[in-house]
């Protein structure tokens, strides 16, 4: 699952000399690379809607500087169908993911990470460098 554009190209092109396959990101790399035969999936941001979203809201007059956040409630986040691989995943892993989705969008199941944005908790205070007053809260994601 390589990432960051060229990166994710030099994986690809190591994982198809091994015979290997791989997990694209950001796009469809199915459709958006010539490694079709060996991506499995892609975790893709979804740019369009944040787009259709933003435009929509500042046409209603409602556009806020509040950061887009994508999610698989706003179809902001989302994977990619298997392609070519649709036969060889098994139909209750393609369930199970599809149950998993549905809970993640409905609040049951909670995925968190320290990158997260929008985190609830304020960033810690950096300790002041000998000699110095405190500088402040840490840089963090905005409130």
């Amino acid at each position: 699952m390589g990432g960051a554009g060229p990166v994710g190209v030099g994986a690809a092109a190591a994982a198809e000399s091994g015979g290997a396959k791989i997990i694209w990101v950001d796009s469809d790399g199915f459709l958006t690379t010539d490694y079709g035969s060996i991506i499995l999936t892609s975790v893709m941001k979804q740019i369009g809607p944040a787009v259709f979203d933003t435009v929509s809201e500042s046409a209603d007059g409602n556009f806020t500087s509040e950061p887009y956040v994508g999610t698989l409630e706003n179809e902001g986040v989302g994977l990619a169908p298997f392609h070519d691989f649709e036969d060889a995943v098994p139909a209750e892993l393609q369930d199970q993911i599809a149950q998993y989705q549905e809970q993640i969008i409905a609040g049951d199941l909670v995925v968190e990470s320290p990158n997260a944005p929008c985190r609830a908790a304020p960033p810690p205070r950096r300790p002041a460098p000998p000699g110095r007053a405190a500088p402040g809260p840490a840089p963090g994601p905005p409130s």
